[in-house]
């Protein structure tokens, strides 16, 4: 891949982040107590973003806990991942 390529993925890539920066930031506190499967969307990208962004990804430790709530509250629509495979 040259170097202009390289150089328009990382600011479209950079754009999006930028982009969840600021949905997360404007989101009013107690919405996302309301709206549980917008939160697990948000952690989960701020999660596997982090993870694609360590090189090597081999080396990748969360600080967080993939899985923050018990099955009965998580929304039906969540996607489990287990904490350490």
């Amino acid at each position: 891949m040259n170097k202009e390529t390289k150089e328009i993925f990382w600011n479209q890539f950079g754009a999006s982040i930028d982009m969840l920066i600021n949905v997360i930031s404007h989101c009013p506190d107690n919405y996302l107590e309301r709206n549980p499967r917008f939160y697990f969307i948000a952690f989960h990208s701020t999660i596997f973003l982090d993870y694609y962004l360590s090189v090597p990804p081999t080396s990748f430790s969360p600080i967080l806990s993939f899985t923050q709530k018990s099955k009965q509250d998580r929304p039906k629509e969540a996607i489990i991942i287990p904490d350490k495979v």
